[in-house]
């Protein structure tokens, strides 16, 4: 077993007395790539917003790299990317390097002048993502998919244990999904970042993550991909509470 960087234990959460997790038990160890996936509404989000330490359970206990959570201040070892695509004016007034500098600024204070060391960082995970080209663009005259990479290296440039996603590929085009799905395989595979996807693409949990949690509410299936895919269609089934037709996506 390795180094557990997130542990949860029977969390449970509810908006004004609606439950949206009900005793939800899960861990992810370092160097993991744990694909979450289940129906709109089933805690997805919230599962991810008290990972981050947004949200405080309503139960239960949550450690992060670990420590309790409650104990916890501002993590820098967490990276977070959520549904940003497509979301700047044309003329929205900074440049990829500006955006990804900004990364820095929780642990710089926001007043703080950034030094050339801080530039030579942007570079290196400019370089990273694969965009170091594109350093002194407006963010928002690049594309959809390029403007995750932004977001994926401004979340990298205070060098996280953990990077967490929720939905990154909404609103970006196929061909650009797929670049950003191989950008993922390889800040996994090459770089031994441990990461946590909210993702509806089915297609990508059964060929690109190698630990899946099926949830609605509560937690249906945690564990390794190949035994999901072994029994898919009646997890979701019941995940989703209806018959579901799986697709093969090839990523």
């Amino acid at each position: 077993m390795g180094n557990v960087l997130l542990q949860m234990e029977d969390v449970s959460y509810s908006y004004h007395h609606q439950i949206v997790l009900e005793n939800v038990t899960l861990s992810v160890e370092e160097g993991q790539f744990l694909g979450i996936v289940g129906p709109n509404g089933s805690g997805k989000s919230t599962l991810l917003k008290i990972a981050l330490g947004v949200l405080q359970p309503k139960k239960g206990k949550v450690w992060l790299f670990g420590s309790p959570m409650k104990d916890q201040k501002q993590n820098y070892n967490i990276g977070y990317v959520s549904q940003k695509s497509n979301s700047f004016q044309r003329d929205f007034p900074a440049t990829v390097q500006e955006v990804v500098a900004a990364g820095l600024a929780s642990k710089k204070g926001i007043l703080r002048r950034y030094m050339k060391k801080d530039y030579l960082l942007v570079d290196e995970v400019l370089e990273q993502v694969g965009i170091q080209d594109l350093r002194k663009r407006n963010i928002g005259q690049l594309s959809g998919g390029q403007q995750q990479r932004v977001f994926i290296a401004r979340a990298l440039i205070s060098k996280p244990k953990l990077l967490i996603l929720d939905e990154p590929t909404v609103g970006i085009d196929r061909d650009s999904t797929k670049q950003f799905y191989d950008l993922l395989n390889y800040l996994h595979k090459q770089h031994g970042l441990t990461l946590i996807m909210v993702t509806h693409d089915i297609g990508v949990v059964s060929s690109l993550v190698d630990q899946v949690a099926c949830l609605n509410k509560k937690l249906y299936f945690h564990g390794t991909r190949s035994l999901f895919v072994e029994k898919e269609k009646e997890l979701l089934s019941k995940a989703y509470n209806h018959d579901v037709q799986v697709i093969d996506h090839h990523h």
